[in-house]
């Protein structure tokens, strides 16, 4: 049996860290850039690094925010593809995992 109340509080403990680094993304970006075009092209660059870890971010709290929501309706460990439970060492290592290891597995080699 899966601790329910601890997975939720490590979920909410997650959301928290991944909230502040997106603040922390958003405040880089809202500090304007450098007039000098060799500092320009550094920024270009680190920009690019920011959004791609913004766009993780975004998505990973998203998973964070559906499995919270699944906590609350009480369908929370159950594998959104089969249906079966999500092994309680899986929920301990991904608390926002969606599938089962065995589809996850299917899924990452379907792609």
């Amino acid at each position: 049996m899966t601790d329910f109340q601890n997975l939720q509080s490590e979920l909410q403990r997650q959301r928290g860290a991944l909230l502040q680094r997106l603040d922390a993304i958003r405040g880089d970006f809202a500090q304007g850039r450098s007039a000098d075009s060799e500092d320009q092209a550094q920024e270009r660059e680190n920009d690019e690094a920011l959004s791609a870890i913004e766009s993780e971010t975004e998505r990973e709290l998203a998973l964070i925010d559906r499995s919270l929501s699944k906590l609350a309706r009480g369908h929370y460990g159950f594998c959104e593809n089969c249906g079966k439970e999500i092994s309680p060492q899986r929920m301990s290592a991904l608390p926002y995992a969606t599938h089962c290891i065995h589809c996850a597995q299917g899924e990452h080699h379907a792609h």
